[in-house]
């Protein structure tokens, strides 16, 4: 349930070693984790992971001034006083994986977040907002951990603390798969040869960071039904990375696919819906700069989009936007 799951990542959203099975996993202390540690729980059948470093996001001037927003600010000590998590301190990282959906398997989505917390202070607050949206909280115990779920339109999601520095959340067939390679019962996804092989490529030094495997009868589907989307057949995976250097944010994706004819008419494809963005975009002048800032190339292994956006033109447009939501209201 779309809800809940917001609701099992809100502690993150205020604000992302090869083991076998047959030896327990040992998840990171708060603070002290690095990207493989906490990749080290997610399952072998993970399609995509993603991995944020949010005590260094919420250092960023921007997102931290984004707190003193009248109404965020008092949301945010809200949070605070009713959970004893601050945001900006305690939370660290946040890992995550999907599993591809396809008629004859449940989608998994888990993410194993690293952070100091009151499990008793965090639970009243999560059963809370719970009972305010209408739902009720039943207890599923899963390898001798309590995992708390929440159902809408037949779905089960839900969140569980795993020790005291790292909870579980998302629907419970993944929060299930962690918990399997927390006990040793199934394999992390180091034992995921085509996913591995893209971990390694992954720069984990960034904010933010993801790889996913394209499922292909998903991209073949999509192009048969749009011919425009014919080209994106030869794309395998996607590596992207975001991150904030020289009051910049970066930003750095790659389409990996093999065929370089098809890359090119991608990029040329892609090149021309940024210029017809950018002419449309007469009457914000910052919003035609923000798309020219977006470069995108194409070579033998792939397509690459990437953009160094100044952190003031953020700051422009985000008043920009405030200014005509201000203006609407009146």
């Amino acid at each position: 349930m779309k809800k809940n799951i917001a609701l099992g990542l809100s502690i993150s959203l205020l604000l992302f070693s090869f083991l076998s099975c047959g030896k327990k996993t040992t998840a990171p202390k708060a603070g002290t984790a690095k990207p493989t540690d906490m990749l080290n729980l997610l399952p072998v059948d993970s399609q995509g992971v993603f991995f944020a470093d949010i005590h260094t996001m919420m250092s960023i001037e921007t997102i931290s001034k984004s707190l003193e927003d009248q109404e965020k600010a008092k949301k945010y000590f809200e949070f605070i006083e009713k959970t004893g998590v601050d945001p900006k301190e305690d939370i660290f990282f946040i890992a995550a994986s999907i599993t591809a959906k396809d008629p004859d398997s449940i989608q998994k989505i888990a993410a194993v977040i690293n952070l100091k917390y009151n499990k008793d202070s965090l639970l009243d607050y999560m059963k809370a907002k719970a009972e305010e949206d209408g739902q009720v909280v039943t207890e599923v115990d899963h390898n001798g951990i309590t995992i708390y779920t929440m159902e809408e339109d037949g779905e089960k999601t839900g969140f569980a603390f795993l020790d005291s520095s790292n909870i579980i959340a998302g629907n419970l067939d993944g929060i299930q798969s962690v918990l399997d390679v927390v006990n040793a019962q199934q394999d992390n996804i180091f034992k995921n040869e085509e996913l591995s092989i893209l971990l390694k490529e992954a720069n984990k030094d960034t904010l933010f960071w993801g790889t996913f495997l394209v499922p292909q009868e998903a991209v073949e589907e999509a192009s048969s039904q749009n011919p425009m989307l014919q080209n994106l057949e030869s794309v395998s995976a996607v590596i992207m990375n975001f991150d904030y250097k020289n009051q910049s944010i970066l930003i750095d994706v790659n389409l990996k696919s093999s065929d370089p004819e098809k890359n090119e008419q991608l990029a040329n494809a892609l090149n021309g819906i940024k210029s017809f963005a950018s002419m449309s975009a007469t009457e914000k002048p910052e919003i035609g700069e923000l798309i020219n800032k977006i470069q995108v190339t194409s070579g033998d292994e792939g397509i690459k989009v990437a953009a160094d956006i100044p952190e003031e033109l953020i700051k422009r447009i985000t008043e920009l936007n405030k200014a005509e939501t201000e203006e609407a209201e009146k």
